[in-house]
């Protein structure tokens, strides 16, 4: 798998270059290697109104509006028109710790602000088995409603009511794939199906990618056969790990299924021990300086995966770091 960085083709409204991971033309798949996810100067911050870099609802707020900053480049940005000037935001998997605390009318002064002046109605649903019970709806703002669903979204949505999705984006903020692949099957099997525009963000750390942004696109491509609109990109407002964005700091977006899905998707078990070889060759690339004993570990667990010296017994990428530690020590 190759992956190179190429820069995106600019026009009068980009203020700088927009860096985005290239797809290998052959399975649109990207490579596991931590320096094809450079850490780039961006420009486009002057495109957004000044205000507390600190503040975590506004950088969650500033990753939504800018991704849709590229769909309203592709031609691609929700129309609101039929359905009474309201956009609804879902967030699959929402959690109480996070989801729930954000400040959602900061949302809608940026949505209103730059693609939506007619926005008269923002619907945040958050949609989460860890939410509490019951589910319940509180208005924020004369514009802003939130609801809170305290169940998983294929429980929550159907899938024959794609139809009337108009006005509608869905959000996955960091889901963690390479943990969490199996529970979030269905889920992410009923966004493919109403084929809803998905933003899904992805963690950084400090200068270099951590797994989330290196296999979350690649999941969804070869697991899933997700159609790819926005690939893997480096948000403009990520400046580094201290900064509440360190959970946005990349993001891409999807909608329904590829064209070519079935070409594109490799058989579960074949998929998901390419995924822990190549995150474990992850953790191997990125430690090998720093904890030479422990990369090597980690290398070794990628080759006995592939060559079957270990079974593959569905394990998480937890299983596979605690093997790496014990087999580190048992050198020594």
């Amino acid at each position: 798998m190759i992956g190179t960085i190429q820069p995106k083709e600019e026009d009068d409204e980009s203020n700088g270059e927009r860096f985005h991971v290239k797809l290998n033309t052959t399975n649109k798949s990207i490579s596991v290697k931590p320096e094809n996810m450079v850490v780039c100067n961006y420009e486009t911050k002057n495109m957004f109104s000044r205000v507390d870099e600190h503040n975590d609802s506004k950088k969650l707020a500033k990753t939504i509006v800018i991704a849709l900053f590229d769909l309203n480049r592709m031609g691609l940005l929700p129309d609101i028109s039929e359905t009474g000037n309201k956009l609804t935001v879902l967030f699959a998997g929402a959690s109480e710790k996070y989801e729930t605390n954000a400040d959602y009318s900061l949302l809608y002064e940026e949505l209103q602000r730059t693609y939506y002046p007619t926005l008269e109605t923002l619907s945040i649903v958050l949609c989460g088995p860890e939410l509490p019970t019951p589910a319940r709806k509180k208005q924020i703002s004369a514009n802003v409603e939130v609801a809170t669903i305290s169940l998983t979204v294929e429980k929550a949505y159907k899938r024959n009511c794609a139809a009337s999705m108009g006005g509608f984006i869905s959000c996955l903020i960091v889901p963690g794939f390479t943990t969490y692949l199996d529970p979030w099957t269905p889920g992410i099997n009923c966004l493919l199906e109403l084929g809803i525009p998905t933003i899904v963000t992805c963690y950084s750390d400090v200068e270099s990618v951590t797994d989330d942004a290196l296999f979350d696109m690649d999941v969804m491509i070869r697991y899933f056969g997700a159609n790819i609109l926005i690939p893997m990109s480096k948000n403009p407002h990520y400046l580094g790990r201290d900064q509440p964005v360190y959970k946005n700091a990349y993001y891409f977006v999807f909608a329904g299924r590829d064209e070519e899905a079935d070409r594109l998707i490799v058989p579960a078990q074949e998929f998901k021990i390419s995924l822990l070889s190549g995150y474990m060759r992850f953790q191997c690339d990125y430690y090998r300086k720093n904890e030479p004993s422990y990369a090597k570990a980690c290398n070794k667990i990628a080759k006995y995966l592939e060559n079957g010296q270990i079974p593959f017994k569905n394990q998480s990428t937890d299983d596979l770091v605690r093997l790496a530690n014990i087999m580190m020590l048992e050198e020594f």
